[in-house]
Protein backbone atom coordinates (compact mmCIF):
# COMPACT_ATOMS: atom_id res chain seq x y z
CA UNK A 1 0.00 0.00 0.00
CA UNK A 2 1.42 3.40 -0.98
CA UNK A 3 1.12 6.43 1.33
CA UNK A 4 -1.91 8.39 0.14
CA UNK A 5 -2.29 5.82 -2.62
CA UNK A 6 -4.96 3.35 -3.58
CA UNK A 7 -4.63 -0.38 -4.05
CA UNK A 8 -7.27 -2.94 -5.01
CA UNK A 9 -7.39 -5.65 -2.34
CA UNK A 10 -10.77 -7.35 -2.88
CA UNK A 11 -13.84 -7.21 -0.62
CA UNK A 12 -12.95 -5.44 2.63
CA UNK A 13 -13.03 -2.40 4.94
CA UNK A 14 -11.73 1.24 5.03
CA UNK A 15 -11.59 4.43 7.25
CA UNK A 16 -12.40 5.56 10.75
CA UNK A 17 -12.55 8.65 12.89
CA UNK A 18 -14.58 10.01 15.74
CA UNK A 19 -15.15 13.70 15.97
CA UNK A 20 -17.69 16.34 16.74
CA UNK A 21 -18.28 18.98 14.09
CA UNK A 22 -15.94 21.92 14.45
CA UNK A 23 -16.56 25.44 13.29
CA UNK A 24 -19.39 27.52 14.64
CA UNK A 25 -19.52 25.48 17.82
CA UNK A 26 -22.87 23.91 16.90
CA UNK A 27 -22.76 20.15 16.69
CA UNK A 28 -23.75 18.69 13.33
CA UNK A 29 -25.96 15.61 13.29
CA UNK A 30 -23.88 12.49 13.88
CA UNK A 31 -24.00 10.47 10.66
CA UNK A 32 -21.28 7.95 11.53
CA UNK A 33 -20.13 5.81 14.42
CA UNK A 34 -17.02 3.82 15.15
CA UNK A 35 -16.31 0.65 17.05
CA UNK A 36 -12.82 -0.24 18.27
CA UNK A 37 -12.25 -3.83 17.24
CA UNK A 38 -8.79 -4.34 18.74
CA UNK A 39 -5.98 -2.42 20.42
CA UNK A 40 -2.54 -4.00 20.66
CA UNK A 41 0.81 -2.88 22.05
CA UNK A 42 3.45 -2.37 19.42
CA UNK A 43 7.14 -1.74 19.94
CA UNK A 44 7.26 1.16 22.42
CA UNK A 45 6.14 3.89 22.25
CA UNK A 46 3.48 2.78 19.72
CA UNK A 47 0.27 0.77 19.65
CA UNK A 48 -2.06 -0.28 16.85
CA UNK A 49 -5.82 0.21 16.89
CA UNK A 50 -8.26 -1.33 14.44
CA UNK A 51 -11.56 0.50 14.10
CA UNK A 52 -14.75 -0.23 12.14
CA UNK A 53 -16.55 2.92 10.98
CA UNK A 54 -20.10 2.94 9.63
CA UNK A 55 -21.24 6.07 7.76
CA UNK A 56 -24.96 6.49 7.08
CA UNK A 57 -26.29 7.11 3.57
CA UNK A 58 -25.40 10.73 2.63
CA UNK A 59 -23.41 10.95 5.89
CA UNK A 60 -19.87 12.13 6.42
CA UNK A 61 -16.93 12.08 8.80
CA UNK A 62 -15.86 15.73 9.12
CA UNK A 63 -12.29 16.88 8.39
CA UNK A 64 -9.85 15.60 10.98
CA UNK A 65 -6.28 14.42 11.55
CA UNK A 66 -4.61 11.45 13.22
CA UNK A 67 -1.33 11.56 15.19
CA UNK A 68 -0.06 8.56 13.24
CA UNK A 69 -0.60 6.48 10.12
CA UNK A 70 -4.09 5.35 9.06
CA UNK A 71 -4.54 2.41 6.69
CA UNK A 72 -8.19 2.22 5.63
CA UNK A 73 -10.03 -0.45 3.66
CA UNK A 74 -13.57 -0.07 2.28
CA UNK A 75 -15.63 -3.12 3.23
CA UNK A 76 -18.98 -2.01 1.85
CA UNK A 77 -20.32 0.97 -0.06
CA UNK A 78 -18.63 3.83 -1.86
CA UNK A 79 -16.48 6.49 -0.18
CA UNK A 80 -15.29 9.89 -1.31
CA UNK A 81 -12.17 10.99 0.57
CA UNK A 82 -11.23 14.64 0.73
CA UNK A 83 -7.50 14.61 1.54
CA UNK A 84 -5.67 17.93 1.86
CA UNK A 85 -3.52 18.61 -1.19
CA UNK A 86 -5.27 16.06 -3.42
CA UNK A 87 -8.28 15.90 -5.71
CA UNK A 88 -11.27 14.06 -4.16
CA UNK A 89 -10.70 10.31 -4.20
CA UNK A 90 -13.69 8.00 -4.79
CA UNK A 91 -13.21 4.41 -3.64
CA UNK A 92 -15.59 1.45 -3.95
CA UNK A 93 -15.64 -1.62 -1.70
CA UNK A 94 -12.36 -3.50 -1.98
CA UNK A 95 -10.14 -0.44 -2.35
CA UNK A 96 -7.86 1.02 0.29
CA UNK A 97 -5.97 4.18 1.13
CA UNK A 98 -3.14 5.11 3.50
CA UNK A 99 -3.20 8.55 5.10
CA UNK A 100 -0.03 9.94 6.64
CA UNK A 101 0.30 11.47 10.10
CA UNK A 102 -1.28 14.91 10.51
CA UNK A 103 -2.87 15.01 7.02
CA UNK A 104 -6.29 16.71 7.13
CA UNK A 105 -8.94 14.48 5.59
CA UNK A 106 -12.63 13.62 5.72
CA UNK A 107 -14.88 11.10 4.02
CA UNK A 108 -18.41 11.12 2.62
CA UNK A 109 -20.71 8.22 1.85
CA UNK A 110 -21.51 8.62 -1.86
CA UNK A 111 -23.12 5.20 -2.25
CA UNK A 112 -26.72 4.05 -1.98
CA UNK A 113 -26.28 2.10 1.28
CA UNK A 114 -24.18 2.27 4.45
CA UNK A 115 -20.45 2.83 4.04
CA UNK A 116 -18.35 0.49 6.16
CA UNK A 117 -14.63 1.13 6.58
CA UNK A 118 -12.04 -0.83 8.52
CA UNK A 119 -9.00 1.19 9.53
CA UNK A 120 -5.82 0.30 11.34
CA UNK A 121 -3.90 3.11 13.03
CA UNK A 122 -0.32 3.10 14.27
CA UNK A 123 -0.24 5.68 17.08
CA UNK A 124 1.94 6.73 19.98
CA UNK A 125 0.61 5.50 23.31
CA UNK A 126 -1.53 8.19 24.97
CA UNK A 127 -2.34 10.11 21.77
CA UNK A 128 -6.00 10.52 20.72
CA UNK A 129 -7.25 8.53 17.77
CA UNK A 130 -8.42 11.66 15.93
CA UNK A 131 -8.68 15.41 16.35
CA UNK A 132 -10.89 17.91 14.49
CA UNK A 133 -9.07 19.65 11.66
CA UNK A 134 -7.92 23.20 12.31
CA UNK A 135 -10.52 25.61 10.95
CA UNK A 136 -7.90 27.33 8.75
CA UNK A 137 -7.03 24.21 6.68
Amino acid sequence: MRALGVRRLGQGVALAAVLLAAGSGAAAPVTFHRTTMEDQPFPAPYHTTTVRTVVAVHGAVPPHTHPGLEMAYILRGKAEFDIAGQLPLTLPAGDSVAITEGRVHGVRNVGSGPLIILSTYVLKVGEPLASPAPTDH
